[in-house]
């Protein structure tokens, strides 16, 4: 019978650590600058992201947060909308007109620049 009661307590303590598991973090960083792209082999500018185009993927499952820091290195306002991509209990940057604002280019001499 004490060997059925510990090994009930064993399952008992190991659902509730994984109920009271938090969602992983997964943290990104972002520096957005202009670059040559050559889309069907014709040079043009484009905007790149980390040095690439297209952009880096991001691959997270359901209940990953994801922090993404950008770093607007343009000389003008960046913006990123997430459309298509569902946000729970957050509709800040889904898009909607009126709810996303641009990124600020970085000025020179900020502690944020990479210059």
């Amino acid at each position: 019978m004490p060997i059925n009661l510990a090994l009930c307590f064993a399952i008992c303590a190991v659902l509730i650590a994984i109920v009271v598991a938090e969602d992983p973090y997964r943290f990104f960083e972002w520096n957005v600058t202009y670059g040559d792209i050559y889309p069907l082999g014709v040079r043009q500018q484009g905007i790149l992201i980390n040095g690439q185009f297209p952009g880096p993927t991001i691959h997270s499952v359901t209940n990953d947060n994801l922090i993404i820091n950008v770093i607007n290195s343009l000389d003008e306002p960046f913006l990123i909308s997430w459309n298509g991509i569902q946000q729970r209990r957050n509709s800040f940057e889904d898009g909607v007109y009126g709810t996303t604002c641009p990124i600020p280019p970085v000025l020179k001499g900020d502690p944020r620049s990479r210059t």
